[in-house]
């Protein structure tokens, strides 16, 4: 029995099965306030990739014959984090309470005096016949519903399922789990005990995914079209009349944008709004953050600036991180945000446009490069710059003024570093996104994604990832720094939500008509 008094709370939370979308608002609140999670192979790594920094994060997934701890040392490790103080989220696939072992947790816990909530999630023997267009009760076809475990048929958990009378099952629905191995056992059980060999039947692979596949057949037949197809875990196997519903009610596989895989490299202001729509379409939706962004104080910059400000000066920025950062020091040297108002303001990038505009700033110019000294060249083509200030607004070291100064303009360059890049070191998980399972599309939001992307992968690797994918640039200066580099891109002229996905689903289209 543990007494210490700040021994920390375990939460069993089911995450559902592979639809990141499909964890309860409970589930979702505690990943963002817990110490702690103790995860599964199961479970969508888009939820983990929302996970606060300071979060703890311990991988004990199982596989198909193959733990990465042992049950035992599970329950040791669950007890150990919260008898440091800690609130741990135990996420599991699924429902912890439906064959996921959440029981055995739950039991662990309280004989150490371990406080514990449980969190129901939704199964995947309710999700992934719903997501294939089977419902598992029917009027008329199925009155209730069965899950067993197929992991399995022989040996002392054997008894538990009584294989025997769900042979006789009528007007009912059977849902197996893990039983991918043992599915050409179960069904010849099945058969010997006199179930129908015509009796409809199905296999769904990886249910909710974007990868999932549902293989119908009669059940005679359901092995050897599931050998034929390669299926493997995690897999459910269903047997009963409403299998007959599947493809007047398959919604999930026949949605426009389903299976196909977009990335779409960070930063960019409408991340998440995209990543809705692209699921709501099938899509699988990641993000790839190459580097992270360090703010940075240009003491002399800022002092040179609120020296003399006078109307008529400009502000120029070039990316959308330039934007926030300069925002957010504006703020924090306790200035209100109409006090811009005596700069005219310009911004190069759809980017850094998004980024003014979503903080209620409209640009008085538009800039066409986002070199500097271009920039001030081109400025000074169009407007009066003589004894005005131009804040180059930017994110890395900028050319001294002098030789910004286009020659004739009258005007004073002052470059301004708001933030530097810095390196983000990639999970395995990204590398592989990048080099090996290559995405079918990836998206490019500006100059500065692509610089990123050259700079990790080098040019050449580069060009064998735009060579295997397809890579939107985002504006035309994006697809002008892609071109110089040798990049074929695709050009999506805004960064509108509603073009970059017609466009995608554009590129689907055509994918599925050439074929």
């Amino acid at each position: 029995m543990n007494d210490n008094k700040f021994t920390g709370r375990v939460y069993l939370v089911g995450a559902g099965p592979g639809d990141p979308d499909l964890i309860t608002r409970r589930g979702y609140a505690l990943l963002s306030t817990c110490d702690a999670v103790v995860y599964d192979n199961l479970v969508s790594r888009e939820l983990l990739a929302e996970l606060p920094a300071r979060v703890e994060c311990h991988y004990v997934g199982k596989q198909a014959g193959r733990h990465t701890l042992p049950q035992e040392q599970i329950n040791e490790l669950l007890v150990r984090l919260a008898g440091q103080g800690k609130n741990v989220v135990r996420l599991k696939g699924g429902d912890p309470f439906v064959f996921g072992r959440g029981g055995e947790e739950a039991l662990a816990l309280a004989e150490h005096g371990i406080p514990f909530s449980v969190v129901p999630g939704i199964t995947a023997g309710i999700a992934g016949p719903a997501y294939a267009g089977i419902p598992v009760t029917h009027r008329g076809k199925s009155g209730h519903v069965v899950f067993v475990t197929g992991h399995e048929t022989s040996g002392p958990d054997a008894a538990d399922v009584p294989w025997s009378k769900l042979a006789g099952l009528r007007n009912g629905t059977l849902v197996g789990y893990m039983g991918v191995a043992q599915l050409p056992a179960i069904v010849e059980r099945l058969l010997a005990e006199g179930m129908p060999p015509d009796r409809p039947a199905a296999v769904i692979e990886r249910a909710t995914s974007t990868a999932q596949r549902t293989i119908t057949a009669p059940l005679c037949e359901l092995p050897h079209r599931a050998a034929q197809a390669d299926v493997k875990p995690p897999a459910l196997f269903v047997i009963g009349e409403v299998i007959s519903l599947h493809d007047r009610l398959d919604w999930f596989e026949t949605l426009p944008l389903f299976g196909r895989r977009v990335l779409l490299v960070q930063p960019f202001p409408h991340a998440e709004e995209l990543g809705c729509r692209l699921r709501e379409l099938g899509a699988e939706f990641s993000n790839l953050r190459v580097f992270h962004i360090k703010s940075e104080y240009d003491r002399r910059a800022w002092a040179r600036v609120q020296a003399r400000t006078r109307p008529g000066d400009w502000l120029h920025f070039s990316e959308a991180p330039g934007v926030a950062n300069f925002l957010e020091m504006w703020r924090k040297q306790g200035k209100d945000i109409r006090a811009l108002s005596i700069y005219s303001i310009a911004v190069a990038g759809v980017d850094a446009e998004s980024e003014l505009n979503a903080a209620g700033i409209i640009p008085d110019l538009i800039t066409t490069s986002e070199i500097e000294s271009d920039i001030a060249a081109e400025m000074a083509d169009q407007l009066d710059l003589q004894d005005r200030r131009v804040v180059m607004v930017r994110g890395t070291m900028a050319d001294a003024g002098s030789d910004l100064r286009p020659p004739g303009s009258g005007a004073e360059i002052i470059p301004m570093i708001v933030y530097r890049r810095m390196p983000a070191v990639l999970e395995q998980n990204d590398l592989e996104q990048l080099t090996i399972n290559f995405p079918h599309m990836l998206l490019l939001p500006g100059t500065t994604a692509i610089r990123a992307v050259a700079e990790f992968l080098t040019i050449d690797g580069f060009k064998k990832l735009a060579n295997n994918t397809t890579c939107v640039a985002l504006g035309a200066s994006a697809v002008d720094a892609a071109r110089t580099l040798g990049i074929t891109v695709i050009e999506s002229p805004v960064t509108a939500i509603d073009t970059i996905v017609q466009l995608i689903l554009d590129s689907a289209s055509k994918r599925r008509d050439t074929r």
